[in-house]
């Protein structure tokens, strides 16, 4: 457990790894309460560098992330692609084979999406940021 000093309404935190925050607050009566924040952390592949992030055990690269509107994916396999906005609607989906493949983005809105990779019994889900 973590537990910040500090005062005031807002504080800002970066944590890099999961971590439980104890929060105390007063007030102006002098009642006390405290509350345990857990902040959850996620791995987000792609927003260190545009260079490209090799994603562990995956066996694709995806760049750039974030990206303007063409995304590249290095796959070891055919894989099935299937792109999700934020609210979970399928937006892309396609059947795509081995090697350097791109996917363009450009018609989408700037956002968060959820890039699918694999089949019905083994997949694995990418974030990507559309600029």
């Amino acid at each position: 457990m973590f537990s910040l000093s500090g005062a005031g309404a807002s504080i800002s935190v970066s944590p890099i790894i999961t971590t439980t925050y104890i929060v105390t607050g007063t007030d102006a009566s002098g009642c006390v309460n405290t509350a345990n924040i857990v902040q959850n952390v996620d791995e987000c592949t792609g927003i260190v560098s545009n260079s490209g992030v090799k994603v562990p055990s995956s066996g694709v690269e995806m760049y750039p992330n974030p990206t303007n509107g063409i995304v590249n994916l290095e796959l070891n396999s055919d894989s099935e692609i299937i792109i999700l906005n934020a609210i979970g609607q399928i937006v892309y989906a396609s059947k795509l084979s081995l090697g350097t493949r791109q996917i363009n983005l450009e018609h989408l809105a700037k956002g968060v999406y959820v890039i699918r990779i694999g089949n019905t019994v083994n997949a694995k889900n990418f974030k990507v940021i559309k600029e």
